[in-house]
């Protein structure tokens, strides 16, 4: 490959990846990156909290509690970008009973446990308010949209 071709290519796949980038941001408000972010450090905590000596319970209630609307999120980001699908209407009912019971198991564990684990709980309580202020934003988007 010449070398005057394979800045033309550089120059090709930059201008892509400038188009996503003003597509992302042009779509995606500031929040959902910034709830993105805490709930992987959040997955993070929860994945550390596993390998140490923490009850099985907190760390998985915290992870499930994470990983529900951060999976949820990142499908709806990718759908959104690459023009798959546009947003589904209505309440993904779901990841909130997933959210819910990750909380739910990190408070039971905290009662059993003890209390130095509150640490899971007020994480999984992030997640959960987090996921709601979401599920808020997402159905005044749905609602704008389709007037």
């Amino acid at each position: 490959m010449s070398p005057c071709r394979r800045h033309e290519t550089m120059i090709g796949s930059r201008d892509i990846l400038m188009q996503l980038i003003a597509r992302v941001s042009t779509e995606v408000k500031v929040y959902p990156i910034v709830y993105l972010i805490t709930l992987s450090g959040l997955s993070l905590y929860a994945l550390i909290g596993l390998s140490r000596t923490t009850p099985w319970l907190a760390g998985l209630g915290l992870l499930l509690a994470c990983l529900a609307p951060l999976g949820f999120i990142v499908q709806d980001l990718y759908r959104r970008t690459f023009g798959r699908h546009s947003r589904g209407q209505g309440h993904p009912v779901v990841i909130s009973i997933l959210c819910g019971f990750g909380a739910v198991m990190a408070m039971v564990a905290v009662e059993r446990f003890g209390a130095q684990h509150q640490t899971f709980v007020v994480g999984s309580a992030i997640a959960l308010a987090g996921w709601l202020v979401y599920v808020r934003w997402y159905g005044r988007f749905t609602n704008s949209r389709a007037r």
